[in-house]
């Protein structure tokens, strides 16, 4: 099977921009985005294409987590619960 960033990025462009809308930019403080979907659904080839179009503008701290309730699992993460 071939790397996943090589096949075309078909159907996702809306998600795409508005991920990039939702960065911070110079000034800014840092930002907090959920990504929720069923297993399979792209998630992981999404942040793959954020970070392919921003390069350096971009620091991930990504991590997966099997859930019904992300977003307790995000305050989780960041110390909120």
């Amino acid at each position: 099977m071939s790397d996943v960033s090589q096949r075309p990025f078909v159907g996702r462009t809306r998600q795409l921009n508005a991920l990039t809308e939702l960065l911070p930019g110079p000034g800014d403080g840092p930002r907090a985005v959920l990504l929720a979907g069923a297993r399979g659904c792209g998630r992981t080839r999404l942040v793959t294409e954020l970070e392919n179009a921003l390069g350096d503008r971009l620091m991930l701290r990504w991590r997966f987590e099997e859930t019904d309730d992300g977003v307790a699992a995000l305050l989780r993460l960041h110390g909120g619960m």
